[in-house]
């Protein structure tokens, strides 16, 4: 392996920190995607779509995320256990306690994340979601983000 494949493997390998910025949304419901709709989230204008995410792996454990995002608009901020799925590709669940953007009770995300060559990464949350119409029907739906992230200095 040369110098500059190694310098590429090194730079795409996902443990670190990283800030990322949510670009696209898209809902889908039980009667399929929603071309152009949007969730406007109250007091999210500006920086507010931007959190933090640090991987850490663990001797003989699970792999791990911190989540830090001060807004935490759809509840992932926290530390949280992750799967590694294939080579620098991690997925993750964030639950908590209500109350919630998108459910009722408690609150649950799966949150992907992927390095690129270039060491930035791209990720994609599906929160769980939950709809009630006027006569008390419930119907799943669920909006899925995507973006990218820039690796910060340091690990």
């Amino acid at each position: 392996m040369n110098v500059l494949s190694l310098a590429a493997v090194l730079a795409a390998s996902l443990p670190g920190r990283y800030e990322c910025t949510i670009a696209n949304q898209a809902i889908v419901t039980e009667a399929g995607a929603e071309p152009g709709a949007a969730v406007q989230f109250p007091g999210m204008e500006g920086g507010g779509w931007r959190f933090s995410p640090h991987l850490r792996e663990r001797a003989n454990a699970a792999s791990e995320v911190e989540v830090r995002w001060p807004a935490n608009p759809i509840q992932i901020a926290g530390t949280h256990a992750a799967l590694d799925v294939a080579p620098d590709h991690v997925v993750f669940l964030a639950m908590a306690r209500g109350p919630c953007m998108f459910t009722e009770l408690n609150c649950a995300s799966l949150i992907q994340l992927s390095t690129r060559e270039d060491g930035s990464a791209a990720f994609t949350i599906m929160p769980a979601g939950l709809a009630r119409d006027a006569s008390g029907v419930s119907s799943q739906f669920h909006v899925i983000f995507t973006g990218t992230c820039r690796r910060q200095g340091g690990a």
